[in-house]
């Protein structure tokens, strides 16, 4: 079962085809709604009664991690829910996404910094954040390959953290326009235990050139 709604639940729709799935995939990611108690009240009655009889896959975020976030309303909403599973749930895996990359109607990070880059506007660049970022399309066989029977808060990353001044490099390289930046010196970086990565170098520029090579269009 897969229900939520946005791109996350239309990519699961599609790339999950011909695969067995006893799972409740709360498929649901943005940062555009209001995170208003009526919401999460509404969110909490539909992660229980879709999950009644088999595991509840629910979507968190890695930002839960940077302490530079810890009054953001997105982070504090996700938390919110983690404890609410936690306690009222018996069957379920919590997978914390990093930044995703894809046809995303959302302004994240990564398409805020390319709207900048193609509006001439400057860029703060926090000299010590680093992010964790993934393809949306790599996240389906994440899910499968990962979930397991046990209660779990899981990770969700198959890269080392990038700096931000890496990203908008490959961004200004990918769309062939220079781009105006400020540096500051703020930010934040976590670092989560080290796993047998891909070249962090070659997966940043190959997910981004998937999305916004201009030359290649």
């Amino acid at each position: 079962m897969i229900f939520g709604s946005g791109e996350l639940k239309e990519k699961f729709l599609t790339l999950s085809k011909g695969r067995d799935i006893d799972l409740a995939i709360y498929a649901h990611h943005s940062k555009k709604i209001l995170y208003t108690e009526t919401f999460f009240n509404a969110q909490c009655k539909q992660l229980k009664e879709n999950s009644e009889s088999i595991k509840l896959i629910y979507f968190s975020s890695l930002s839960l991690y940077d302490t530079s976030l810890a009054n953001d309303p997105y982070v504090l909403f996700q938390k919110r829910t983690e404890n609410w599973i936690q306690s009222n749930l018996e069957n379920y895996n919590i997978f914390r996404l990093p930044i995703l990359v894809g046809d995303l109607n959302e302004n994240n990070l990564i398409s805020y910094i390319h709207n900048c880059i193609i509006e001439d506007k400057t860029i703060n660049i926090f000299n010590n954040a680093t992010r964790y970022i993934m393809d949306i399309d790599d996240v389906i066989d994440f899910v499968f390959n990962n979930f397991t029977r046990e209660n779990k808060i899981i990770n969700m990353y198959i890269s080392k953290p990038i700096t931000i001044h890496n990203i908008i490099t490959c961004l200004s390289e990918l769309i062939n326009k220079s781009v105006n930046i400020k540096l500051l010196n703020e930010g934040y970086s976590y670092h989560l235990p080290i796993i047998d990565y891909p070249n962090y170098k070659i997966y940043l520029m190959k997910t981004l050139s998937k999305y916004y090579n201009t030359q290649a269009k």
